[in-house]
């Protein structure tokens, strides 16, 4: 059902982009994605006991989805941070508010640095660690 769900913006929608939230039902899969781990760590723990096995392959899947979801929010905190350049907050004061690609320089940077800093700010937030040292700045950050 979920995967029906997901294929309507190919089905008729002709693949227009307004309509790729729907393709978010996808990921009600994602437990799939520890399966080739836990082929792969069963093969190689063979000389540990079961409960031993279960429990690393439980904690390596779970460092697995950290850094799923830390890659999936970091994406989407860049494009945030790229939507525009300027926020207005008032039009009477004319003030800007930069986004965090365009206050510190990052727009100038390549996408890769971009992505990795993103990444870098959104396990920092997960983990709750929040050093500080960056923030977002418009409202949609």
């Amino acid at each position: 059902m979920f995967d029906v769900i997901a294929t309507i913006p190919e089905l008729y929608m002709n693949q227009t982009i307004e309509f790729y939230y729907l393709k978010l039902a996808r990921m009600v899969h994602i437990y799939k994605l520890t399966v080739p781990l836990e082929i792969l760590l069963r093969f190689a723990l063979q000389k540990y006991s079961k409960k031993r096995q279960s429990d690393l392959i439980g904690f390596a899947g779970l460092l697995l989805y950290v850094v799923y979801i830390c890659h999936i929010m970091a994406c989407i905190w860049l494009k945030f941070g790229m939507f525009e350049d300027c926020h207005i907050v008032k039009e009477e004061d004319g003030k800007c508010i930069k986004s965090w690609v365009y206050n510190e320089g990052f727009n100038e940077m390549p996408i890769s640095s971009q992505y990795i800093f993103s990444f870098y700010w959104i396990f920092e937030v997960i983990t709750t660690v929040g050093y500080g040292d960056y923030s977002g700045k418009t409202s949609y950050e």
